[in-house]
C-alpha cells in the first residue's frame, strides 16, 4: 500500500485481474511455462540427434572411402596376377619350344616366385 492508504495502480490491476480470471490465469501461466520448458528440452534433443546424425554420416563416408580404396587395391592385385600368369605362360611356352632341361625350368619358377614376392611386398 502507498501513502495515505491508497494502493498503486499496478496492485489494483493485479487484484482486478485475479478477481476476474482467478486461478485460470495462473494455470495458463504454469502451462505456458511448462510448454516453454518442454520446447527447450525438445530443441536440445533435436540438436543432440543432429550431432549424432552428422557423426553417422562421417562414419558412412569413411567406410565408403575405405571400400573404394580396397576395390582399387583389389583391382591392382588382379591386374598383377594376370600379368604374372601371362609371363608364366610365356616362359612355359618358351621352355616348351626350346625343350630345355629341368634346371632351366626350375630357374624360371624361381624368377617367377621372386617377381610375385616383390610385387606383393610393394603393395603392402
Amino acid at each position: 500500500m502507498a501513502k495515505n492508504g491508497v494502493t498503486p495502480a499496478n496492485e489494483s490491476i493485479d487484484q482486478i485481474r485475479h478477481i476476474i480470471f482467478g486461478d485460470h490465469l495462473e494455470k495458463l501461466e504454469r502451462t505456458i511455462s511448462q510448454l516453454k520448458k518442454e520446447n527447450s528440452e525438445l530443441r536440445d534433443r533435436i540438436a543432440q540427434l543432429e550431432n549424432r546424425h552428422a557423426a553417422v554420416d562421417q562414419v558412412i563416408e569413411a567406410d565408403h572411402q575405405n571400400q573404394k580404396s580396397m576395390e582399387s587395391v583389389h583391382q591392382q592385385l588382379q591386374e598383377l596376377i594376370e600379368k604374372v600368369k601371362q609371363e608364366l605362360d610365356q616362359k612355359l611356352a618358351e621352355l616348351d619350344d626350346a625343350k630345355v632341361d629341368k634346371s632351366q625350368i626350375g630357374q624360371a619358377f624361381i624368377e617367377w616366385g621372386t617377381m610375385v614376392k616383390q610385387a606383393t611386398t610393394e603393395k603392402s
